[in-house]
């Protein structure tokens, strides 16, 4: 029974780090100006993430947010704003209604 945690502790790590790295690149290319790209790294990232199972986790958060910038910054005002719902609901269900 041991051995069946710590594997599931080693497979857990790479995966966090992978989806750092796919979010690292993606902020470098936001800055960079090449938003089509980052929002392919961040929606990958948050892909991971949703399927990691983790409740209220404010990466996911991070990365839905930084979906909407891309949006908005390709001038994509329709996908910007129903990225900023999507955002505002999970927030809201998982952390708070009142923030």
């Amino acid at each position: 029974m041991l051995e069946l945690g710590i594997n599931a502790q080693n497979q857990q790590v790479p995966v966090d780090s992978t989806i750092k790295a796919i979010e690292l690149d993606g902020f470098n290319l936001f800055n960079d100006g090449n938003y089509k790209e980052a929002l392919s790294k961040y929606t990958t990232a948050a892909d991971m993430r949703q399927k990691m199972h983790k409740e209220k986790d404010t990466l996911y958060v991070a990365d839905l947010v930084f979906q909407g910038k891309c949006f908005f910054r390709m001038k994509n005002m329709e996908d910007a704003i129903d990225r900023a719902k999507k955002t505002v609901d999970y927030y809201g269900t998982n952390f708070s209604k009142s923030d």
